[in-house]
């Protein structure tokens, strides 16, 4: 049974970190799977790939923190407030589970802990399946390698600015491409503008494609970790 989907998120050992990834992830596929995004609404994306994202982070807070429960693993710390003190950062500064969003930082601890208490996971879950595979950890380094720290997809302008043109809806294109393009575009929707003397000056094309790999990674790696949570809830927590 799913007991931790029948009672109140105050009682779990997560702090129910697990059911709102759960919760977060499934708007991203209602979003994802909607024609919300059709029209002339600009950076449509962006929720859909935040939510994706953040349902991430918040299952491995959840499965970190489940499996030192369950394993009685102790914490470098826990302070007077509850939070679970489970790094240092390179400047010694003692990182939170509760508020540490750093997928990198996140997922790394989560595989270091699963290896070096894999025995111990399959003696108490025998059913259940401990392997981080290839693809996922392939496809957890592109998402951090774009948005660590959630800024990436929630904000307009992100820490690397540099990176922010990929995901604009509307990307300016070069004139001298413009021919090429209206002849090959149809159905697109193009908007330009002139100089004083009649002349294009700037052209707009809105891309239809707006990282649609990163779009792929988000929504698989999600759907892994829904599965590898529900996993460790039923055969390491008993349902809990």
């Amino acid at each position: 049974m799913f007991k931790y989907m029948l009672s109140s998120i105050d009682t779990h050992a997560d702090k129910g970190f697990g059911v709102t990834a759960e919760a977060f992830k499934k708007a991203a596929d209602h979003l994802c799977n909607s024609d919300f995004k059709e029209g002339m609404l600009v950076q449509g994306e962006m929720p859909v790939l935040y939510l994706y994202r953040h349902s991430i982070e918040l299952f491995l807070k959840s499965l970190i923190m489940h499996i030192h429960e369950e394993l009685s693993i102790t914490y470098m710390n826990v302070t007077a407030s509850g939070n679970h003190q489970f790094l240092v950062n390179d400047k010694g500064k003692p990182l939170y589970i509760e508020n540490c969003h750093s997928l990198k930082l996140l997922f790394e601890y989560f595989c270091k802990i699963i290896k070096e208490n894999e025995e111990r996971l399959r003696t108490q879950a025998s059913k259940a399946s401990w392997l981080i595979t290839g693809r996922i950890r392939g496809y957890m380094k592109s998402i951090y390698e774009l948005d660590d720290k959630s800024d990436y997809f929630r904000y307009p302008i992100s820490r690397d600015q540099s990176k922010d043109k990929a995901k604009y809806s509307m990307k300016k294109i070069k004139n001298k491409d413009f021919g090429r393009l209206t002849k090959s575009v149809g159905g697109k929707v193009i908007f330009a503008t002139k100089n004083g003397s009649g002349e294009l000056k700037d052209i707009y094309m809105k891309d239809e494609n707006v990282l649609n790999e990163m779009t792929t990674a988000l929504r698989n790696t999600a759907d892994f970790f829904s599965g590898f949570h529900i996993m460790t809830r039923m055969e390491l927590c008993n349902g809990w």
